[in-house]
């Protein structure tokens, strides 16, 4: 994980300090011998294991065991 914090001088010394942050991964998904047909199920652990980092460098803590997450309503237009 990167941080970056940037202040101002000189000319721009009055604008507020900008903190941002940056947070990489990468990995190759292991597959077992003979692999699976290709299908996005062979990469479910992986994606869950990227949305549980995402979610602790938010700061949300985990789930407690049992619990499923509710989503978000999609495709709803205002109005």
């Amino acid at each position: 994980m990167t941080t970056v914090i940037t202040e101002g001088f000189g000319a721009k010394e009055s604008e507020a300090a900008v903190t941002g942050f940056e947070l990489r991964a990468s990995w190759s998904p292991a597959v077992a011998d003979p692999a699976p047909e290709p299908g996005p199920e062979i990469l479910d652990g992986h994606l869950t294991a990227w949305c549980d980092a995402l979610c602790a460098a938010a700061g949300l803590p985990p789930l407690t065991e049992g619990v499923t997450a509710l989503r978000a309503p999609t495709g709803r237009r205002p109005g």
